[in-house]
């Protein structure tokens, strides 16, 4: 058990939120409708690899502010939460100026564990090239005929990537 993890809670929100089961693991997508905010409470600042979620965003934008009021960044399609620095002790609140959407793997949701997380971005589409055998999730856009929700293995074939695909390569399967 990771303490920060305990410490770290969301408050209901009106989001909209839908879930799947991904390779074994809990994954769930949210929308945030435009207007509306969701809020975390952190008893103290946590390191990233100790925090209990894993998101991707892939539409819209949301403006982040803590309880020290800075507004200290966007919530915009292709940012992976996993390659962001150490989350503030307090209240952070995210307000959707757009419909804001993406996907979360919670600590919580997964009885104490998280899956390694590899972003794939493709903003203006292009060639998708992956390792045999990888796990992939597909978020929003297109892989080939892979819609969002849609999970699949890589079997050594490129496929199209639409433009404003955005996919996460899982590590490993949860039993």
């Amino acid at each position: 058990m990771t303490v920060p993890r305990r410490e770290w809670r969301g408050q209901e929100s009106a989001a909209i939120v839908t879930p799947h089961e991904v390779f074994g693991w809990r994954v769930h997508r949210h929308i945030l409708p435009a207007g509306t905010s969701m809020v975390v409470v952190s008893a103290r600042s946590v390191a990233r690899s100790a925090a209990p979620n894993r998101a991707l965003y892939v539409r819209g934008r949301g403006v982040v502010t803590n309880s020290f009021g800075g507004q200290f960044d966007d919530r915009v399609p292709g940012l992976f939460t996993g390659e962001r620095p150490d989350h503030p002790k307090g209240t952070t609140t995210v307000t959707a100026a757009e419909e804001l959407e993406f996907w979360c793997f919670n600590w919580h949701a997964n009885r104490g564990a998280l899956p390694a997380l590899t972003p794939l971005r493709f903003p203006q589409g292009g060639v998708f090239h992956g390792n045999e055998g990888d796990r992939i999730l597909v978020c929003a856009g297109s892989l080939g005929r892979h819609e969002p929700g849609n999970t699949f293995r890589v079997s050594g074939v490129e496929l199209a990537a639409a433009p404003g695909t955005y996919a996460l390569v899982i590590g490993g399967e949860r039993a």
